[in-house]
């Protein structure tokens, strides 16, 4: 089955329950997510809370989330997006 018709983590992206017809991109975190971001005092328990300790911690994002298990969907979303706004932009480099 293809990634698109499971509901999946907002934080690992893992695929969480098969939804053929309505999936939801990153809108619930999986236990193992849940426990490991409560683990670093982050404590969100949906993707939209997730997002809104995204966009209020900006650096801490950038730092931490990679290191729980962070990763990208293919589809757009809300998480995604907030993650890259948190990217430091890189300054560039001299010919």
């Amino acid at each position: 089955m293809a990634h698109g018709d499971y509901n999946c983590c907002a934080l690992c992206d893992r695929k969480l329950d098969y939804r053929p017809y309505d999936a939801a991109t990153k809108e619930e975190l999986c236990v193992d997510c849940m426990k490991a971001l409560h683990g670093a005092q982050v404590m969100v328990y949906t993707g939209a809370e997730l997002e809104a300790w995204i966009k209020a911690n900006p650096v801490s994002a950038h730092d931490l989330l990679p290191s729980l298990g962070y990763s990208k969907c293919f589809y757009r979303n809300p998480i995604d997006l907030a993650f890259a706004a948190a990217s430091p932009t890189q300054e560039p480099k001299d010919g």
